[in-house]
């Protein structure tokens, strides 16, 4: 190994190749003597001795310490600052270190500065110069190319073109702006205006990638029509709209809606079938409904379709069957003998969960046999955690692990073929095109559960529904778990579609001293695979049906590694992260 490997190695931040070097320098006492030699000016200034303190260079050049001492840079520390990439640095009125603008940085925040003595690095991935004063945006940061830029807390009142040209994210809030003027689009994604004398946002046609944005505490009344927006959330509160306007019904991709403390007193119908967060706390209107908070999942959907026309027959079929009461249930049977749209309505929201308790023969007459009980039903519950944002089966005998899949698996199942789902899923010819296509299937399912826990939710099973379905899961943990029941369970793969319906992208599975859960192909076709970390459990993994590989995160015994999908009967590749 030469001097100039060493550098290039170092140089690429690739923390495990620079570990995996430090033995073969350290052996060789002359490319020892050579590296600390050529490294030897930097490691002086940030205190390091040891061949090893090299890779802690970009760390200890961003703390408050290393920062005040006065250097500046011979010829060779400039070179090795050219190729950091300096995790965060943060400078509050700090003397400011010359070498400051011979260095990439990842992030790099400028607050409370003179303008005079802002010093441009030659490269950053986020900039941002925050309450210093500025009423323009300098011309110098466009060299620093950085794709997020920050300058909240000034007082600009213009941003030059070159920042829509490119920039991915911006924040200009709590400045002067009154208005923003483009002639073509721009390629922001992430864009905050909040605080600023905005009136007109016609400009938002020009912003065709965008997918957040914040309009808070403007002079706004009024939003264009942008139909095919990407837009996934909106803060639009503290502005001045008196409704809510229809061209919101043109955001179909919306999730999160935050539109509090404007003085709206209507609503009209709006057709947002993604829209899982929805806030109206503060208005009329939400003072009229006693809204207090943001509203998500379940609630959102149930306040938007508040004056959808509601089968009151079938509603009170569904209280008989969900009474617990043998007398009422017998009565709803009566019932549905004698409406036969009520029937299939039946059908479709009990069948699937009657037969994974009582088997493919059971029809819905078989529902009081197949009910759980109210000590089934609180037994169930106690697997959500207090804050009802995680999923805990720990301790679960056989049977109650059982019920858990049955259900929540039969609600998936009754609502999306799985079989067909699965196929439809499989035939993707890349991992982009299974993520769009995965994701618009889980938002159909979830939107079809919303509406079995709508029609009815005050009984035994549309209260247990709600309970599952009314947060978004981050984890499902197994502790001494029994499962290998439940896993023969028909319904077992549907119960892991119904997880990932109500989970956050990185949500993970832990193992610990439990029957192994079998995933079945689902796994490797959901667009976010859970990380699993298995502890003192062998990992079973299934085989892969689709056409390309694709890699998840697992933890063996507190061993990260990566593992790809097996295709066919090929071995499982796997390597330490």
């Amino acid at each position: 190994m030469t001097l100039e490997e060493v550098k290039s190695i170092f140089r690429s931040g690739d923390e495990k190749a620079m570990k995996k070097a430090l033995p073969a320098i350290e052996s060789n006492d002359s490319l020892k003597t050579e590296v600390l030699e050529y490294y030897a000016d930097i490691l002086k200034y940030t205190g390091g001795k040891a061949l090893a303190d090299i890779l802690k260079i970009p760390k200890n050049l961003a703390t408050k310490k290393v920062r005040a001492k006065k250097w500046e840079p011979n010829a060779n520390s400039i070179e090795i600052l050219n190729h950091l990439m300096v995790d965060y640095l943060s400078l509050w009125n700090d003397p400011i270190p010359i070498w400051v603008k011979h260095t990439n940085f990842r992030s790099l925040s400028f607050v409370k500065c003179p303008e005079g003595d802002i010093i441009y690095p030659i490269s950053a991935y986020e900039f941002e110069i925050r309450e210093c004063g500025l009423e323009q945006i300098p011309d110098a940061v466009r060299d620093v190319n950085a794709k997020r830029l920050a300058f909240s807390g000034n007082r600009i009142k213009v941003i030059p073109d070159w920042v829509f040209e490119t920039a991915e994210r911006l924040n200009v809030g709590d400045n002067r702006i009154e208005k923003i003027e483009l002639v073509k689009d721009s390629t922001i994604d992430t864009l905050r205006l909040g605080g600023n004398k905005i009136t007109d946002i016609s400009f938002l046609v020009h912003f065709p990638r965008l997918t957040f944005l914040v309009l808070s505490n403007n002079r706004i009344s009024d939003f264009p029509n942008l139909p095919g927006s990407l837009l996934r959330y909106l803060y639009i509160d503290k502005c001045d709209f008196t409704q809510i306007p229809e061209s919101f019904n043109a955001l179909q991709k919306l999730y999160g809606l935050f539109f509090d403390h404007n003085p709206i007193t209507t609503i009209p119908e709006l057709k947002m079938p993604n829209l899982d967060s929805l806030d109206i706390s503060g208005t009329p209107i939400g003072e009229e409904h006693n809204i207090k908070g943001s509203m998500s999942g379940n609630d959102t959907q149930a306040f938007l379709n508040r004056n959808k026309e509601v089968d009151n027959g079938f509603v009170e079929i569904c209280r008989l069957l969900e009474s617990h009461a043998i007398q009422k249930v017998e009565e709803a049977y009566d019932m549905l003998r004698a409406n036969e749209a009520s029937l299939k309505k039946a059908e479709q929201r009990y069948l699937k969960f009657i037969r994974a308790r009582l088997g493919v023969g059971a029809t819905i007459f078989d529902f009081g046999k197949a009910m759980y009980s109210e000590t089934d039903v609180d037994a169930l519950r106690k697997t959500l955690t207090k804050s009802n944002i995680s999923l805990s089966l720990a301790y679960l005998d056989d049977a109650t692990s059982k019920m858990l899949v049955d259900f929540l698996g039969s609600i998936a199942a009754s609502v999306v073929d799985i079989k067909a789902l699965k196929e439809g899923l499989a035939a993707s010819n890349s991992e982009e095109e299974l993520v769009r296509l995965g994701n618009a299937k889980l938002q159909e399912i979830r939107n079809a559960i919303y509406e079995v826990t709508q029609t009815y939710k005050d009984g035994w099973f549309g209260q247990l529904l709600y309970d599952f379905s009314s947060k978004t899961h981050y984890a499902l943990a197994f502790d001494h778990t029994h499962f290998d029941i439940a896993n023969t369970s028909p319904y077992a793969e549907a119960f892991f579609v119904f997880l990932q319906c109500f989970a956050t992208d990185d949500y993970y599975i832990d193992v610990f001293q439990s029957d192994a859960p079998r995933f079945g192909e689902i796994f490797w076709l959901m667009p976010y695979i859970p990380k699993v970390i298995w502890f003192d459990v062998t990992p079973v993994y299934p085989l892969s049906p689709l056409s390309f590989k694709r890699s998840a995160s697992l933890s063996e015994n507190n061993a990260g590694k990566r593992i790809k999908s097996k295709l066919a009967s090929e071995a499982a590749i796997e390597s330490p992260e």
